[in-house]
C-alpha cells in the first residue's frame, strides 16, 4: 500500500509490552533501511517490555517513547494497534486508554496515506468507526494476506500446493482438513 517500507515511520500503540506479534514486526523491520518506531502507551505497565526494547535495539529499529499518539499520528505511515492483553496482566487492567478513533485520526497528516493496521482480534484501542476508513488495511486486505501467507508456508513445507487448491475451489471452510490430509 505505501509502496516501499525503506524510510517509513511506524507508531505502535496499545499494550505494546505483551505483544508477540509487536515483537516479531520488529524483527522484520530491522531487514529494511531507516525504518523508525515510535511506542505509544498510557503508563509503564502497558509501556515496552525489556524484551521488547531487545527486539529493537538488536534488529537495529531506532525507537522512541510517547504518550501521545494524538501527536505521533501526524509523522506516522503505519500505524499499527495492540489490544490490551487482558489475560497477561494480573492486576487485571482492562484497557490502554489509547484509542484510535475519528477525533484522534483528524489529527493524520495530509498528504501520503496512513496505513493502519491491527493483528487482531479488535478490542477497545480501534474504535468501530475506524474499521470503515479507507486505510483500514486490518479490516480487508491483511487478514486475506496473513491467510494466503500461511497457505504459502504451508505449501513450502509440504511439497503440495494447498493454495491451488483452495484457490481454485474459492472454498475456505475446510483448510484444516485439506492441511491434515496433506500431512
Amino acid at each position: 500500500n505505501l509502496g516501499r517500507i525503506d524510510g517509513t515511520n511506524w507508531v505502535a500503540f496499545g499494550d505494546i509490552g505483551h505483544s508477540r506479534t509487536l515483537n516479531s514486526l520488529i524483527a522484520g523491520l530491522g531487514k529494511f533501511q531507516d525504518v523508525h518506531m515510535t511506542l505509544v502507551s498510557s503508563s509503564e505497565e502497558l509501556g515496552p517490555s525489556a524484551r521488547t526494547i531487545d527486539f529493537l535495539e538488536r534488529n537495529h529499529v531506532p525507537y522512541r517513547l510517547s504518550g501521545n499518539l494524538k501527536d505521533e499520528v501526524k509523522k506516522a505511515d503505519v500505524l499499527y494497534g495492540i489490544r490490551t492483553q487482558v489475560e497477561r496482566h494480573l492486576g487485571g487492567v482492562a484497557s490502554s486508554g489509547i484509542v484510535l478513533n475519528r477525533e484522534v485520526m483528524s489529527h493524520m497528516r495530509q498528504g501520503p496515506r496512513t496505513i493502519i493496521m491491527h493483528p487482531g482480534p479488535h478490542g477497545p484501542e480501534i474504535a468501530p468507526e475506524v474499521y470503515d476508513h479507507p486505510d483500514a488495511v486490518f479490516a480487508r486486505e491483511q487478514v486475506r494476506m496473513g491467510m494466503v501467507t500461511r497457505m504459502a508456508l504451508f505449501d513450502a513445507m509440504l511439497g503440495q500446493s494447498v493454495y491451488a487448491s483452495v484457490m481454485q475451489d474459492r472454498e475456505y471452510g475446510d483448510v484444516h482438513d485439506r492441511l491434515a490430509q496433506a500431512a
